[in-house]
Parts: structure tokens; sequence; C-alpha cells
């Protein structure tokens, strides 16, 4: 790698033309040489307090705070250095190697046949990408096993911050890659780097670009000319060559990353807004064949029409209630309006579920609750549930002192679970809870509570609920998962 970050990211390390080492501040300035010539390659220690370069095929370790230079044992001429933790390690023809005593340790034997180039060390120094007959190949050290990764002519672009996946050049496109060479992720073909954040840059003569690993979020930076881009530690700046000259910049961060919750919220609203319309092919996509099923007979329909109308829905609930596959539970309300009144509704619990072949989510299961006339009481309009704790969120204020008696839980057995409601901002906390991850709990609203009006509930107002079972989880799962729309970048700034 032509280009070399220091580990604080103040400083970058460069070779120029004539295999002179150089440092520059990575604010601009002037360059300092470390070494005036051969070297041919360099790495940096995790630490920060070490620099190895290749020199005249020999290991040359520099100690920034001793301003000395050692010189590793003897071997054959190495070609390409690494650091695995504290060690550094090497390649030479056909062998790997790293430091030992009282001589270099061999790590492992490259194939035969000629014609191998080792081209880079995963992070953790557990495997070498190589070359060999125009292929590329991935070499577990410890076992010695190669694996083909990519087509003939595939060209090598870099390391996952864990080093479990690899990019690499195709035909027509750049690839991600796990060790097996199996594909998780195809990206616009360029220049790239992928950073300690795991966001790639793609660096072109027109413009430059910054994307997931999954291919979602693609975020254009800038128009010009961005060769060579090559994050800094930090992930957020980023060196790259312009005109035979060397640039720093820095780049704005991607959208988070969505979560879980954010990905299935996404397809419920989806559906529902396309029943909402009318537009039951629409609604039927985001159904698996379970889903289907569930509106296909009479007490729950695809799409709601007569009078009064389906105007709007609100999710009530909502939480993640299981993995693999990934799971949400919804809870729904469906607002029937004549003229420009409500004047009804009704819930729906929707289960919604990571497909496995598509990592889409889709509506796997529904059911309906019975029809509520409105203006008649105060009506529960959002519940939140934590481990601890349940707020019960409510459309008028209540009367503080019908709260305590009036709303609470029951577990699956229908046994009242202590705990202590109390009033607020027309909020009903229940606190004091130690639910049990994915158990059956029943929030339940009795006729005795009232609003400050006097009237009571008309109804008593019965939710299920299931105890939180994971946390709203931010993993993605391979290519294919939905993705956020991205938000407006500010062009990198560039520096000196």
């Amino acid at each position: 790698m032509p280009v070399q970050w220091s580990a604080d990211s103040s400083t970058v390390y460069f070779m120029d033309a004539k295999g002179a080492l150089k440092v520059v501040p990575a604010k601009g300035g002037d360059s300092t040489v470390v070494v005036p010539d051969g070297v041919t390659a360099m790495a940096m220690a995790p630490a920060g307090d070490r620099l190895a370069y290749i020199r005249g095929g020999r290991i040359e370790i520099l100690t920034f705070a001793t301003g000395t230079t050692t010189e590793v044992g003897a071997t054959p001429a190495a070609t390409v250095v690494a650091w695995a933790k504290d060690k550094v390690l090497w390649a030479t023809a056909g062998e790997v190697y790293t430091e030992g005593a009282p001589k270099p340790a061999q790590l492992a034997s490259l194939p035969g046949g000629g014609d191998v180039s080792v081209l880079s060390f995963a992070p953790d120094g557990t495997h070498a990408a190589y070359r060999q007959a125009q292929k590329l190949f991935v070499l577990d050290l410890a076992s010695a096993k190669s694996t083909q990764v990519g087509p003939p002519g595939a060209q090598f672009y870099g390391w996952s911050p864990g080093g479990t996946q690899l990019m690499y050049a195709g035909s027509d496109a750049l690839v991600i890659a796990d060790l097996q060479g199996n594909t998780t992720g195809t990206l616009s073909g360029a220049e790239a780097s992928w950073s300690t954040q795991d966001a790639i840059l793609l660096g072109s003569d027109t413009d430059l670009f910054q994307v997931r690993p999954d291919a979602s979020a693609p975020t254009k930076l800038a128009n010009g000319t961005y060769r060579l881009p090559t994050w800094a530690p930090n992930g957020k700046d980023f060196a790259f060559f312009r005109g035979g000259a060397l640039w720093t910049a820095t780049a704005p961060a991607l959208p988070p990353v969505p979560t879980t919750l954010d990905l299935a919220a996404t397809v419920v609203n989806s559906f529902m807004q396309a029943r909402q319309q009318g537009l039951a092919e629409r609604a039927a996509a985001f159904l698996d064949d379970h889903g289907k099923q569930a509106y296909s007979g009479e007490k729950l329909k695809l799409v709601i029409s007569g009078d009064p109308r389906f105007s709007r829905f609100y999710v009530l609930t909502q939480e993640v209630t299981g993995s693999q596959p990934d799971t949400a539970t919804f809870v729904v309300r469906l607002v029937l309006t004549h003229g420009k009144l409500d004047v009804a509704d009704f819930e729906e619990t929707l289960t919604v579920i990571r497909d496995a072949a598509t990592n889409q989510f889709v509506v796997d299961q529904a059911a309906g609750g019975a029809h509520r006339d409105l203006g008649k009481g105060a009506e529960v309009v959002g519940v939140v549930v934590a481990t601890d704790n349940i707020q019960v969120a409510f459309d008028s204020d209540l009367d503080p002192g019908t709260v305590s008696e009036g709303v609470r839980v029951l577990d699956s057995k229908g046994r009242l679970v202590d705990a202590t409601a109390t009033y607020a901002n027309r909020t009903v906390t229940i606190s004091g809870l130690v639910l049990k991850p994915g158990a059956q709990y029943k929030l339940v609203v009795l006729t005795s509570v009232r609003d400050v009006l006097g009237h009571n509930v008309a109804a008593e107002y019965d939710l299920q609920l299931l105890g939180p079972t994971v946390k709203n989880k931010t993993d993605r799962k391979g290519p294919g998962a939905a993705t956020a729309s991205p938000s407006p970048a500010s062009p990198p700034t560039p520096g000196g």
C-alpha cells in the first residue's frame, strides 16, 4: 500500500516514485524524509509505536519513541509486510514468516508451481491473500488450505475490519466475499477502501461515493478525481491521489444502520398504506404464505371497503420478539371514519419475520380484535414495553384516583402481577415489573378508569403482550436487506 496512516490519524506516511519513505501532517505541510530510498512496502503497528518497512528485501522496524531502527533476522527477500497484534509478519517468494528468537519463525509455505505473490495479510494475521496464475486465493496460515476467490483476473482491494471478509474487483463490479469465497455483497466498480467503521469509500476519476458493505446507504460525497482512497484509523479522514499529488479529506458519517425494529416497521407501514389506499395486490406482496392465509377468510380483510371507511392507522405498540429468524410484533390500530367523524376502531396484531431467502421482512401472522365505538371515554393510544415497566398513553386526561386499581398487568395464567401504577401527562406508568423474556402478559384497562369529565372507559380494554426477548438490534444480515434512504451529504473537506 503506497499510503499508511499513523495510529492517531494525525500523519500520513507514503513512498515516492524513487522508494523514499516520507511523512507529512494530515492537515498539510512539508514532508519529512524517514528513509531516503529503496523502500518497497510498509506497515504501521496497531499500537502506533513502530513502523515496519521493506528495504532491499530486508525487514526493518523503526521505533518512534527512540528513533532507532532494527533489522529482523535474515530470510529470503521479503515482498510484503504486516502486523498481527504486536508482532510483524511478512512473506517471501515461497514462505510466510513472523518474528522469533533467535531467528524468524516460519508460519506457512506458499503453494508451489511458481508465480506466487502474496498481496496482503488479514488484520488478525490468520489469513493471506495471494495471486497465482492470475487467480486470487485466500490462504489459511494455520491449516495451509487455499481457497480461490472470484474469477480469474480478480483484483484484491482489502479486508473487512475484523478480517472475516475481503473485497475484490471482478469483471465489472466490486465484490464482498467471505473467506470461503461466497459473495455477501456487490458494489459499483471503483478503487476502494474499507474503514474501521465498516464503511467503504469508492473513488474514481470522476466522483467519490461512500457505501456500506451490503450496498446499502450509497451516498455521493463529491465530484472530481479521488484515486486510491485510503481510510484513516479514525474512520473519518482519508487520503487520496489527484494529479500526482497526495491529498487528505474528511468524509461525513453514513446514516445510522437501521435497527431490526426499524426495518420491520418500514414493512408494516408500507403494508398498511397499501391497504388504506385499496391496493390489494401491493399489500399482498408484503405477505408470506401464512400471512396470505390469515387474510383469506372472513375475519380479516386485506382491503376494507364500505362506510365507515378505513381512514388512518397508527402503531399502538411494537417490539422485537425473537431471533433466528428476526421477529417483531406490532399492534396496529385501524380507525374507521364516517364523513369527517372517527366512529370506530379496531386492532390487528402483526407478526413480522425476516425471510431466510430474501432477507426482507414479511408479514407472517395476523390476528384481529373487536371493533370499538369511539367517543365513549378515554382510549389507549400507545404502549411501550420494557423489562421493568410498561408505559400506557391515553388520548385524554384521566382522573388520577381511578388509575392505580384500573390499569393492571396479568401473567399468562391470569394472575395479577405485582406492580405500581402511577399517572402523569396522559400516561400511566406501571413500574416494579420483572417481565420474563418471551413470556405472555395481558395489559388490562378496566371500565372503572375515568377521564377528567367523569366518563368511564366504555368497555374493558385488553392487550396481549410479550416480555422483551432481545434488544433492538442493529445488525444486518447479508445482501438484500432493506436499506435506509441516504441523508443528503456535504462534500468531503479537502486538506493540504
